[in-house]
């Protein structure tokens, strides 16, 4: 819960599991989230406000892990600025 208080710093990895924030959640200029996990492994992000992902930043995948089994519930809007890879 409210895991970097929703700002993640430039480089961060997610174990499989549940991620819940109360307000907005932003990806920084240039930053990497990675979901480290194997193939049936699930993530699900609830969040209360907006998602951000910022210019240049990008989602890895490693071990494994599948983009269908990252589930992404935002109360409000998602943004992806010019150059994001998600």
């Amino acid at each position: 819960v409210e895991l970097y208080g929703g700002v993640f710093p430039a480089a961060s990895e997610l174990e499989p599991g549940i991620y819940k924030w109360s307000s907005a959640v932003t990806i920084p200029v240039g930053g990497a989230l990675t979901f480290r996990g194997g193939p049936d492994d699930v993530w699900i992000m609830q969040i209360a406000g907006n998602v951000v992902f910022h210019a240049n930043s990008d989602i890895i995948l490693e071990g494994g892990a599948k983009a269908e089994n990252i589930f992404w519930a935002a109360h409000m809007d998602i943004a992806i600025n010019a150059g994001a890879h998600v």
